[in-house]
């Protein structure tokens, strides 16, 4: 039978720990198999001090958040030390540095929800208390101009309907997906002079047609009807798309996790479907929803806010090769083990 679950307002959020799966206490070994950690590790002493749980798409990002986080929280890396991810990369890349997780979730809402799940256990085991969940992202805008960033203040899917829909043995769960509008002000409030509103965002299941898209290989319908669901989309408080958000958001609900969402928009979805930005352009626009992130952390951690949009990141060429099976975590986890040795084990 499936329980129901009272839902708490943001206002009297708690320990999330108390809402997790209870079969997961049970086992002897729990495994966060696609980020290459389990739970015999000393997860408490590498992950306990965890705050701020940042994700994004992709492992490139994901290094250039953490590299700002160092730079914007001033944070020195012990002597002999490198910045590298942590377990398996393969799927999601994950990077830690004093209270805060850079981690990408892939594209759309399976592979998020699967990265959701294993890092929520995770910080269970670590005894993390209150995290606060943050996704950093690129969409497209709903009559704004490319380069606003939209701090979430709603969310819906597809539909226009603020839950996320969950296959549950073979029924439907309409879980209902919510921001902490407390924590999307505040980050509104430290905008300065990056242009930045506050809106509800569309979380689609697909990059062409969900999102009424007409360069797709399938389309069946016209210009006309295009602009007429966008502007019925924007009649209803949606002023950005992208892919992953109102999962992200149905499972901290859930579970009572902090969370919220800040998106850059490429364009404006009404004149068009093409980026017609340059890639120096882009990567600002990206930088800029960063740095609204880390105004907001460096706030709460005592810190003038004063963290701008701009520099330059190299990308470490793991990131761009075939990642190992094994990798050294540079936090004192031991060596991860490779896929034979888990056979073995």
């Amino acid at each position: 039978m499936m329980s129901n679950h009272t839902q708490i307002s943001n206002s009297e959020q708690s320990n999330f720990t108390s809402n997790l799966n209870s079969h997961v206490k049970g086992l002897n070994v729990d495994y966060y198999y696609h980020l290459g950690l389990n739970s015999t590790f000393d997860l408490k002493s590498n992950f306990g001090d965890v705050k701020y749980v940042l994700m994004c798409g992709s492992a490139v990002r994901a290094y250039e958040i953490i590299q700002r986080v160092i730079q914007s929280l001033k944070i020195r890396l012990p002597v002999g030390q490198t910045l590298a991810p942590i377990g398996k990369t393969e799927r999601y890349s994950m990077f830690k540095v004093g209270p805060v997780i850079s981690i990408s979730h892939g594209m759309g809402k399976p592979s998020a929800s699967i990265m959701l799940h294993e890092i929520t256990k995770l910080l269970s085991a670590a005894g993390v208390y209150d995290p606060i969940y943050i996704r950093i992202g690129t969409s497209g805008g709903v009559g704004i101009e490319g380069g606003t960033v939209v701090i979430a203040n709603g969310v819906v899917n597809g539909l226009l309907e603020p839950y996320h829909p969950v296959d549950v043995l073979g029924k439907i769960i309409n879980r209902p997906a919510k921001v902490d509008l407390k924590i999307a002000k505040e980050i509104y409030d430290l905008r300065g002079d990056i242009p930045a509103i506050m809106g509800t965002t569309m979380s689609t299941d697909d990059f062409y047609e969900g999102q009424a898209r007409i360069d797709g290989a399938i389309c069946d319908y016209d210009m006309e009807d295009k602009l007429e669901f966008l502007k019925r989309a924007y009649d209803a408080g949606v002023r950005n798309i992208e892919m992953e958000g109102n999962c992200c958001a149905a499972f901290c609900t859930r579970l009572n996790i902090h969370f919220v969402m800040v998106c850059v928009a490429y364009l404006n979805r009404l004149n068009g479907d093409g980026v017609s930005a340059s890639p120096q352009q882009l990567t600002q626009y990206e930088s800029n929803a960063i740095t609204l992130v880390l105004r907001y952390i460096q706030k709460k951690m005592g810190l003038e806010p004063t963290c701008d949009s701009q520099g330059e990141f190299s990308i470490p060429h793991a990131l761009h090769s075939k990642p190992l099976d094994t990798a050294i975590i540079n936090s004192g986890i031991e060596q991860i083990l490779t896929e034979e040795e888990k056979v073995a084990k």
